[in-house]
């Protein structure tokens, strides 16, 4: 009787070798396999723990990665839309001048003020750009503030968006402001701005009449349209600047977390393989002592 419970005791204390020999054999297969040191919590809660929020930080800042290049998209297109405009302003303040001069008949007057009412209307359609994202066609207004799926400017040029100027999170704790109200630029929202759909259409008017001392009155005012579009380029620029500044943040702190994540993550392949030829070794010894084992006490 005491044999049996003996003989009970050694097969189950072998087996329970052999079965977690079999473990770290897997174990150690997985790891070569997979190349990682850590393939659940069970091989290590705390380091899997860290490990994993990690990985929510750098999916976090995968996030605030994408918000900056749309941000950057969204600014460039601004800027390329305003940069048009001032090339506008530039060409009417140039007819302007030589409709002041008053060495211009009557059809060379008309002719310049029909070039003055083309600039307005190309102004205009620059005032109402799109960019794709929004609701309906896909697309939305870039000046209208929040209220994107409205033309920013009628042809009468009045202003259709609100108040509201679009953020986006660009890091933690971090937003950039890429909205722009078209009141503030085309408009008087801002003190001390012209209303340059206006002040193109009293320009016109002055042409078809003759006024030659009109038009000359209205140059201060071009030169304060094209000034107030040049400012708000500048604020692009400063804002694209301080996305560059973010991302190249970002990319240093993700350089680290992976590190960090292929420090604790990561097997060493030869330790690996060593690791699996030790766990190899040790199963087969396992199974050969408890062959022995049994053979001798069967033969007993």
């Amino acid at each position: 009787m005491g044999l049996r419970v003996s003989t009970g005791i050694l097969y189950s204390t072998a087996m329970d070798r052999i079965i977690n020999g079999q473990k770290d054999l897997f174990e150690a297969q997985q790891g070569l396999l997979t190349g990682k040191k850590l393939n659940s919590p069970s091989d290590n809660p705390t380091t899997f723990t860290r490990v994993s929020n990690y990985k929510n930080m750098k999916r976090s800042m995968g996030q605030y990665q994408r918000n900056i290049n749309n941000a950057r998209s969204y600014l460039a297109h601004a800027e390329s839309t305003l940069d048009t405009v001032v090339n506008h302003l530039t060409r009417a303040k140039e007819l302007a001048i030589q409709g002041a001069t008053g060495t211009l008949h009557t059809a060379g007057m008309n002719t310049i003020a029909e070039e003055i009412n083309h600039i307005r209307e190309q102004v205009l359609s620059l005032s109402n750009t799109v960019v794709p994202g929004g609701s309906g066609d896909g697309s939305r207004y870039i000046f209208s503030g929040y209220l994107s799926d409205t033309a920013t400017f009628d042809s009468a040029g009045i202003y259709g968006g609100d108040s509201g100027t679009y953020q986006l999170e660009i890091n933690t704790s971090e937003k950039v402001t890429i909205g722009l109200r078209g009141d503030e630029i085309f408009s008087t929202a801002v003190t001390g701005n012209v209303n340059i759909f206006d002040t193109l259409e009293d320009i016109y008017d002055y042409l078809v009449a003759g006024d030659t001392d009109g038009v000359a009155s209205m140059l201060d005012d071009l030169d304060q349209a094209r000034n107030q579009v040049s400012n708000t380029i500048s604020k692009i620029g400063a804002r694209q600047n301080r996305l560059d500044k973010t991302e190249e943040r970002l990319e240093t702190n993700l350089l680290s977390l992976e590190s960090f994540i292929s420090q604790d993550e990561d097997l060493d392949i030869a330790q690996g393989a060593a690791d699996y030829t030790r766990a190899q070794n040790a199963l087969e010894a396992s199974i050969s002592t408890t062959r022995m084992m049994f053979e001798i006490l069967n033969s007993i």
